[in-house]
């Protein structure tokens, strides 16, 4: 889904990428109150209603064109040019069948910059390491906010943890809507920047609450964390998706989620065991 809104958002990729994740982030407050209800009326409802609603996302997408760019004119390979600065191009020898090629000259013209797929090394995409470490880490934040939020509160004195969730889920949602429209008008790199100092002074306030028993400045740590996430995810794939080839963007954002669910996996266990060890300030300050 992300890579098909990147497909047909030429220029908008990071506005089609946070579009596309408000309506996950939708889901996601939905569905277990949607749930709660539907358990309420039996087992049976809790499970025939999200098969209903898979079957309706699947005649949705079976209602989508393709959006994969086609390949058409995209698998001339790179010339090979002589030394005089005319392309080589191989030819049967005439009146020969099975002849070895011999190399004839014409004027060298350039390959299109993007135009073939290059080698995948291995299952990761190699364009997209660097982007995906970014996102591995911050993963690892964002999971510790989301596994680890109702055990925090309690710790520093508040009642429930509703208030941490809330500001969470609503800042990503607000933050959203302008977060893909600013990337795409001032570069994503520009938008990641301001992204990672609110995860920094976001844990930091975090860590500070933990030592104080502050409820605002766990309510603001949150925040901060929640307007991260949502400024650096669009950003982040737009960036991949204009460094790679058209036919190679699929791969390149695939490894890219991989990473993020790699931090996002492993990040609730990795932060509860420092707080387990070493409590929640060293937990989110690390």
């Amino acid at each position: 889904a992300v890579t098909a809104s990147t497909d047909v958002s030429a220029g908008r990729q990071a506005s089609a990428v946070a579009s596309l994740s408000i309506a996950i982030y939708i889901g996601f407050a939905a569905g277990p109150a949607l749930g709660e209800v539907l358990l309420d009326a039996g087992t049976t409802w809790a499970w025939t209603v999200p098969a209903a609603l898979a079957a309706l996302a699947g005649a949705v997408t079976w209602a989508m064109p393709e959006t994969r760019p086609s390949p058409a004119g995209h698998s001339r390979p790179a010339p090979v040019v002589g030394e005089d600065g005319w392309e080589l191009v191989a030819q049967s020898a005439p009146g020969v069948t099975g002849a070895a090629p011999v190399p004839a000259s014409v004027p060298a013209t350039p390959a299109p910059a993007t135009a073939r797929p290059g080698p995948l090394r291995g299952f990761l995409h190699p364009a997209a390491i660097r982007p995906g470490i970014t996102l591995l880490t911050l993963g690892v934040g964002y999971a510790s906010v989301t596994a680890l939020s109702a055990i925090y509160a309690r710790s520093i004195g508040m009642a429930d943890s509703a208030a941490l969730y809330a500001t969470f889920a609503l800042t990503i949602l607000v933050v959203r809507l302008v977060s893909g429209r600013a990337a795409d008008a001032y570069g994503p790199v520009r938008i990641m920047y301001p992204g990672i100092a609110c995860f920094v002074v976001g844990f930091g306030l975090l860590s500070l609450g933990a030592t104080g028993a502050a409820a605002p400045l766990a309510v603001g740590g949150v925040a901060l964390v929640g307007t991260g996430w949502a400024l650096v995810f669009p950003a982040l794939v737009a960036w991949l998706a204009t460094h790679v080839p058209d036919a190679e963007r699929g791969a390149a954002l695939g490894s890219l989620i991989a990473f993020m669910d790699i931090g996002q996996g492993g990040g609730g266990l990795l932060v509860g065991a420092l707080a387990d060890a070493f409590g929640f300030a060293w937990a989110y300050l690390v």
